[in-house]
């Protein structure tokens, strides 16, 4: 199977074709790959489900070039959004209904816990529930999609706070007088805006300790290197233009054994 020009991702059984569209011409060739993966089908003995097929046009322009893609004689149907390995990506390239789909979700469960733990006073026991059955909806991923606005921020907390309050209710506070900075304090809750800093930091590690093999995310990394105190300037070096020597932690440049003055994460 020959896909010129097209950008391919594969996992399990799911593939995806994407490449920039900046003209009709783009837009043939895209074409052209998905027969080619159709007639490799074909020649295996596979079949494409149609069904499940769908084409996202990402952007954030007034008119993007909007053309009708065919498999299997079918036209592929376009969608706004398209939920990939449980992250929601819209076309407008940004995350308001991923939130909105988390913020849902996380509101039944809390409604859930509420429900069916009414006989639970203790906070740990509902510390647990809330930790394994609720935080984790709304943070799974969140390096992919942690909210760039204040407005997204405080809805996320706010479903913390709730909970707060539930469990406050639960050792004999009224609803209204909970003290939530107090009793979040009391059961070692740290805010979500901070575990989603401390989940960006990780996986800044795991990129530069090449525990994730990404060459493309190391791209889009600039460090700063001091080469001689006494220069004026300090050079700013891609991250994949550099090389990790796994036994030091420490970032050499390319074709030198060794740099003693940068270390990563001490």
């Amino acid at each position: 199977m020959e896909v010129v020009d097209v950008n391919a991702l594969l996992f399990a059984d799911d593939l995806k074709l994407f490449m920039e569209i900046s003209s009709p011409k783009d837009s043939l060739k895209l074409q052209s790959s998905l027969i080619a993966v159709e007639e490799w089908c074909k020649g295996n003995n596979m079949s494409v489900n149609p069904g499940k097929c769908s084409v996202v046009t990402f952007h954030r322009i007034k008119s993007p070039i909007l053309y009708s893609y065919f498999i299997s004689n079918s036209e592929i149907p376009r969608l706004l959004n398209v939920t990939d390995l449980g992250v929601c990506f819209s076309s407008d390239m940004g995350f308001t209904e991923h939130l909105n789909i988390i913020c849902s979700k996380a509101n039944k469960m809390l409604g859930f816990i509420s429900r069916f733990s009414r006989g639970i006073n203790n906070p740990s026991a509902l510390r647990s529930l809330y930790c394994s059955l609720v935080r984790q909806l709304l943070e799974y991923a969140s390096p992919v999609w942690s909210h760039y606005t204040v407005g997204a921020g405080t809805r996320l907390e706010a479903l913390q706070r709730r909970f707060i309050r539930l469990v406050g209710v639960r050792i004999g506070y009224n609803y209204p007088d909970v003290p939530v900075e107090a009793l979040t304090a009391e059961l070692n809750i740290p805010t979500l805006s901070l575990r989603r800093d401390v989940a960006d930091v990780l996986m800044l590690w795991k990129l530069v300790g090449a525990h994730v093999q990404c060459p493309d995310l190391l791209a889009e990394i600039g460090i700063r290197i001091p080469v001689n105190t006494r220069w004026a300037f300090q050079p700013q070096v891609p991250l994949h233009e550099l090389r990790l020597q796994q036994s030091t932690g420490k970032i050499c440049s390319p074709g030198e054994p060794c740099c003693i003055r940068v270390r990563f994460f001490r």
